[in-house]
């Protein structure tokens, strides 16, 4: 019972920060307990995406469960905001449901949703989708992610098999060359879903159909402008 009442006492006063990055000491102090118990519960929140470390030496903020945990609250709000608009725009005017999503911990987490209807769904997503094989928008991650965040992850989930990955198939040298391929071209198309990157950490997705428009789009969130 007490870890419980100091991990939401952290909670708490990582809540109030309002995304400022705090480290472990800063808030052990700010809520009276020990420097080692606040590391310790610290880990264990990450592990279950209630907070969120940006490296290994920086600061804490809220991870992704705490949004979901109180309503479906939106994740890293202060970047969302300019995306609303145009994800609207292009759910509305092409009456398909399109995400934006990212890798966090060992799987993807979807940061801002609407359905073909302009209807925000983003709390109706889990904190973590286990689909890093089996998704457009995953697999795109994955080929993003740093080279050794990619080795942890693969090692984590194995190589894909067959029923995850048709043309892999458990071969790691195939394996190799088709995220090698993903990485290079930033976009993806799989299971009728097409993935665009627009940053090395976030990933536009929409179903197939959508795809000529999909690439605008993900240029406009990206700030660039399409020769």
């Amino acid at each position: 019972m007490k870890a419980i009442q100091e991990g939401l006492r952290l909670l708490l006063e990582l809540a109030r920060r309002r995304g400022v990055p705090a480290t472990p000491s800063s808030l052990a102090e700010a809520v009276g307990i020990n420097p080692s118990t606040a590391r310790k519960l610290l880990e264990d929140l990450v592990q279950t995406g209630f907070a969120e470390q940006s490296s290994k030496r920086g600061g804490y903020t809220l991870g992704p469960s705490a949004g979901y945990l109180l309503c479906g609250g939106r994740y890293r709000n202060e970047e969302q905001k300019k995306w609303v608009a145009p994800l609207r725009e292009y759910a509305l005017g092409h009456q398909l449901p399109v995400q934006i999503s990212m890798q966090l911990n060992s799987g993807r987490t979807v940061l801002l949703a609407f359905d073909g209807n302009g209807t925000e769904t983003t709390g109706g997503f889990p904190p973590f989708l286990d689909d890093l094989y089996t998704s457009a928008a995953g697999r795109l991650l994955l080929a993003l992610a740093p080279e050794t965040r990619r080795i942890h992850l693969i090692w984590e989930h194995g190589i894909p098999a067959a029923a995850q990955w048709p043309e892999v198939a458990g071969d790691k040298q195939k394996f190799t060359a088709e995220i090698t391929d993903i990485r290079r071209n930033r976009s993806v198309r799989f299971a009728g879903e097409t993935a665009f990157a627009f940053s090395d950490e976030f990933v536009l997705s929409a179903p197939a159909a959508g795809e000529h428009e999909l690439r605008p789009l993900a240029a406009t969130l990206a700030g660039e402008k399409l020769p």
